[in-house]
C-alpha cells in the first residue's frame, strides 16, 4: 500500500495535508490584506523621498552676505564662489528679482559653475513666483533649468520626472497640466506629482492657473471639491479669478439657482462678497485680471441690487410699479442702501433673499418702531432716494450735503434727513412736445410717472429700460497669449496668419489700469482743428472738443447771452461756442443736423436764471406748425469761463480772458 502513491505518481506530502491547503486557501483574504499594507508603507516611503518643495534652512547671516556678494561681483569685482553659496543663489533668486543687471549675472554664475543640484532651488523660484514675478525673469529661469533637464543624464527619479515634463515649465504650461488632469482623470490635488512634488505643493503659485483651468474645464461644479481645494491651495489670485468666472458664467446663464449657489460658496471662501475690497487686485493681477475682478463685482452689485429692490416693494411697501420700474434699470445700479427703523430691518431678515446683504446695506435710524424707510440707489454720479410712502422720488448731485456721505454712515436720525424739499422738479413740461430736464429734482408718483421719469432718465443719464450691466470699467485691449511669458501658443489654438496688414503707427500713453489709449492734444490748442480729408462723418476727422475752429460757421446762431459775450451755433459738422470779444470759435461736440430748414437754436434759463441756460434745437413741425427741442446741453458763465456740458460728449471749459 505504501507504494500506490509511487506507482500513481501523486505527491503524498499534498495529499496527507490536504486539510492544511484547504486551511491556506481560506486565509487568501488575510494575505491580500498584509499585501495591500506592506504596499501603503512602500508608497509612504516613496512620498517621503519625494521633494516637498520647500527651502533649506540657511543661515541668515549667510544669505545677507551671499547675496551682497552676487551684487558686488554683477557690478565689477571678481569673486571665489563655493558650491554651498551657489546652492544658496538658486533658492534665493527672489532675492536679486528688482534688480535685473544683478539677477542676469547670478543666472551666469549658476550656468558658469553647473551642478544639477541647482535645479531644486530655481525650481523653488520658479514654483514660488509664478504669476507674481517678471516674465523676463521667469523665462530666464525656465529656459536655464529646461536646457540643464534636456541634457540631463543620471539617474535621480525626480529630475527624470522633469525631464519629461519641461513643457510644463513654459508659460502655458499649468494650462496643459490642467488639461493632463481632466484627460487622465487625475484627482486634482495629485497634480504636484506629475513635476515630482509631494501632493501638498498644491499651495505654490505656480498650480494657481493649474486650479483656474481644471475648474474651467468642468460643466458642472462639484462645491465641495472646490473648497476643499482652497482649504489647500490659499492664493487669493485664485480663489478670486475662479469666484470671477463663476460669476460672469451664472449671470450669462440667467439661472437663479446657479447665481445662488456661486454666492453662498463666495460668501464662505472670500467673506463679504457686497464690498468692493473683496475684488480688489492681487499681487501681480494684469489689467485683464482687474476687468474680469471689477466685473464680477459689478454682477454681484446687480444681483444685490434687483434683490434689494424686490424686497423694498414688496416688505416695505406694496408697490408694484415702482418696483417694476426700478427692476428696469438694476443693471445700471452701482451701489444701493436700505435706511429704517429695528422694526424695518427684521421684517426685512424675515426674507432670506436680502437677509444676508443687510449687514453691509442697511442704515439704521433712531426710531426702533417707526415703519417708514427708504431706498438709496447709486447711479453714475447720482443719488436716488425712493420713500415707503408715497409722495416723491428725489434725485441727487452725488456731492450734494444731503447725500455726500450716505454710504459711510450706519445710523441717522430719520429717513426724514434724506429730502431736501426745497429742490424743484427733476423734469418740467413747458408746452406739448417740450421738455426742461434739470440735474437734480424730484418726481412725483402721481399720473404716469414712470414715463416722465424714463424721459429723464434718457435726457440726463443717456439710459433706456432694460439695459445690460454696464461695468465700471471698460475692457482692456486684447493681447496675444505669448504676451506675458509665453514661449509658444498652446497646441489647439489657431495660428496666426503669414502675412498680417502693416498698421499706421499711433502714438500711445498709459491709462490709469495700464490699458493703452491714443494721446491727444490740449483741449484749447490754438492750433486749427485738422481739415478732413475724407468723409467729414469719419470719426478720426472729428475735432476735439476745445479745439479752436478758424473757418466761418455757416448754420445756425443763438440769441447773445452772458451780457452778450457769446452765442452758440451750430452746422452740419458740429455745435460750437462763438465769443463775440476776440471773434473765436471753438467746437463742443457733433450737431448731427442733417439740414437747416425750420430749426433754430433755443437758450432755455434754468430755475430763471441769467448765469446757465439748457441748448435745445428746436425743429417746426410742418404739420401741425408747432416746435419740438432736442436737448444739446447746458452752457453757464463760471466767473470768467464759460462752460459748455454737451448731453453727448465732453464737457469744455473756455477761457474767455
Amino acid at each position: 500500500m505504501s507504494n500506490v502513491y509511487g506507482l500513481l505518481n501523486l505527491n503524498r506530502d499534498i495529499l496527507e495535508n490536504f486539510a492544511l491547503q484547504g486551511r491556506l486557501i481560506e486565509n487568501n483574504v488575510e494575505t491580500d490584506r498584509i499585501l495591500r499594507n506592506a504596499t501603503r508603507k512602500l508608497k509612504a516611503i516613496e512620498d517621503r523621498m519625494q521633494d516637498d518643495g520647500k527651502r533649506p534652512d540657511f543661515n541668515l547671516q549667510s544669505i545677507e552676505e551671499v547675496i551682497e556678494k552676487v551684487k558686488r561681483e554683477a557690478n565689477g569685482t571678481n569673486e571665489e564662489w563655493a558650491l554651498k553659496e551657489l546652492r544658496l543663489v538658486s533658492y534665493y533668486m527672489v532675492r536679486l528679482r528688482n534688480e535685473q543687471k544683478v539677477f542676469d549675472h547670478a543666472l551666469w554664475l549658476l550656468e558658469s559653475n553647473w551642478k544639477d543640484i541647482f535645479v531644486n532651488g530655481l525650481m523653488f523660484f520658479l514654483m514660488n513666483s509664478w504669476n507674481i514675478c517678471a516674465d523676463n525673469l521667469l523665462i530666464g529661469v525656465s529656459e536655464l533649468v529646461k536646457r540643464h533637464l534636456i541634457n540631463y543624464s543620471g539617474s535621480i527619479k525626480r529630475y527624470l520626472i522633469l525631464k519629461r515634463q519641461t513643457d510644463l515649465l513654459e508659460k502655458a504650461g499649468p494650462v496643459r497640466l490642467a488639461t493632463i488632469l481632466s484627460a487622465k482623470n487625475i484627482p486634482l490635488e495629485d497634480s504636484p506629482t506629475i513635476l515630482g512634488y509631494k501632493a501638498s505643493s498644491l499651495s505654490f503659485p505656480y498650480f494657481s492657473d493649474v486650479i483656474i483651468n481644471y475648474f474651467k474645464r468642468k460643466q458642472e461644479i462639484d462645491y465641495d471639491e472646490m473648497e476643499n481645494i482652497f482649504s489647500k491651495h490659499s492664493l487669493d489670485r485664485t480663489k478670486k479669478l475662479i469666484y470671477a468666472y463663476l460669476v460672469e458664467k451664472a449671470e450669462d446663464s440667467g439661472d437663479g439657482n446657479f447665481q445662488g449657489a456661486v454666492v453662498r460658496s463666495a460668501r464662505r471662501i472670500l467673506g463679504d462678497i457686497n464690498v468692493s475690497t473683496t475684488w480688489s487686485p492681487f499681487t501681480g493681477a494684469t489689467a485683464e485680471d482687474i476687468w474680469q475682478l471689477n466685473k464680477a463685482k459689478d454682477l454681484i452689485i446687480a444681483w444685490g441690487a434687483r434683490k434689494t429692490v424686490d424686497a423694498f416693494f414688496d416688505v416695505c411697501v406694496q408697490d408694484p410699479r415702482r418696483r417694476k420700474c426700478w427692476l428696469e434699470y438694476v443693471g445700471s445700479i452701482m451701489d444701493y442702501r436700505i435706511v429704517g427703523s429695528t422694526s424695518v430691518r427684521t421684517k426685512l431678515q424675515s426674507n432670506s433673499e436680502v437677509a444676508s446683504l443687510l449687514k453691509s446695506c442697511f442704515i439704521e435710524t433712531n426710531s426702533r418702531v417707526s415703519t417708514t424707510a427708504a431706498l438709496v440707489l447709486f447711479i453714475k454720479d447720482k443719488v436716488f432716494v425712493e420713500f415707503s410712502d408715497v409722495g416723491s422720488l428725489y434725485i441727487y448731485n452725488s456731492s450734494n450735503r444731503v447725500i455726500h456721505d450716505i454710504k459711510r454712515k450706519r445710523y441717522i436720525d430719520s429717513t426724514a434727513d434724506l429730502k431736501d424739499t426745497s429742490i424743484g422738479m427733476a423734469i418740467d413740461q413747458y408746452s406739448s412736445w417740450s421738455y426742461l430736464y434739470y440735474d437734480e429734482g424730484r418726481i412725483t408718483h402721481r399720473g404716469e410717472w414712470e414715463d416722465r421719469f424714463r424721459r429723464w432718465m434718457r435726457e440726463k443719464m443717456e439710459m433706456r429700460p432694460g439695459q445690460k450691466v454696464k461695468y465700471s470699467i471698460p475692457k482692456p485691449a486684447q493681447t496675444d497669449n505669448r504676451q506675458r511669458f509665453g514661449i509658444e501658443r498652446l497646441e489647439d489654438e489657431k495660428p496666426a496668419p503669414k502675412f498680417q496688414a502693416v498698421m499706421p503707427k499711433v502714438e500711445r500713453h498709459e491709462s490709469s489700469w495700464g490699458v493703452s489709449a491714443p494721446s491727444q492734444p490740449s483741449l484749447f490748442s490754438e492750433e486749427e482743428a485738422p481739415i478732413p480729408k475724407s468723409s467729414p462723418s469719419s470719426e478720426s476727422n472729428t475735432p476735439h472738443p476745445g479745439y479752436r475752429i478758424k473757418r466761418e460757421i455757416r448754420g445756425l446762431q443763438s440769441k447773445w447771452v452772458f451780457d452778450d459775450t457769446c452765442r452758440v451755433m451750430a452746422d452740419t459738422d458740429g455745435i460750437y461756442v462763438h465769443l463775440k470779444k476776440n471773434g473765436r470759435t471753438y467746437y463742443i461736440a457733433p450737431s448731427k443736423i442733417t439740414k437747416f430748414e425750420g430749426c433754430s437754436i433755443w437758450l432755455v434759463s434754468s430755475y430763471n436764471s441769467n448765469k446757465k441756460y439748457t441748448v435745445q434745437l428746436a425743429i417746426q413741425n410742418k404739420l401741425t406748425g408747432k416746435s419740438y427741442t432736442k436737448i444739446w446741453g447746458t452752457i453757464e458763465r463760471n466767473g470768467s469761463d464759460i462752460v459748455f456740458a454737451p448731453l453727448n460728449g465732453v464737457k469744455v471749459n473756455i477761457h474767455t480772458q
